[in-house]
């Protein structure tokens, strides 16, 4: 009777071993995925400020051209390329911006997670 309830303690320890060393992988799982969700929110923030002074300089450069055309030194085909070159600068800040939704709500998802993991849920 004694050696069948040592082997169910034995087993039942076994058991929550298991769980501990499963906790603690999920747990290294999430901080390196946070560790990268930091890197990459960090870049994606410098890479917006990039991004918002080429569209700045864009459109610097197509009111230039809009000026040159009105003194008839410039085409209606360069001025357009000048125009579309800001809309794409403006497509690319805002594509930066929605990436850097996307890593908030990843970080928030993965922080909900750690702290399920914390608590013993």
């Amino acid at each position: 009777e004694q050696s069948v309830a040592r082997g169910k303690i034995a087993k039942a320890e076994q058991a929550l071993a298991e769980l501990k060393s499963s906790k603690k992988f999920t747990e290294d799982q999430i901080a390196v995925e946070l560790t990268i969700l930091h890197e990459n929110y960090m870049q994606t923030c410098e890479q917006i400020g990039f991004l918002e002074k080429e569209a700045s300089a864009s459109a610097e450069v197509a009111e230039g051209e809009r000026k040159k055309f009105s003194q008839g030194d410039s085409s209606l085909v360069i001025v357009n390329l000048r125009e579309q070159d800001v809309a794409e600068a403006a497509i690319r800040v805002t594509k930066a911006k929605t990436d850097i939704h996307a890593i908030v709500a990843e970080t928030i998802s993965a922080q909900g997670i750690e702290m399920i993991n914390q608590n013993g849920m």
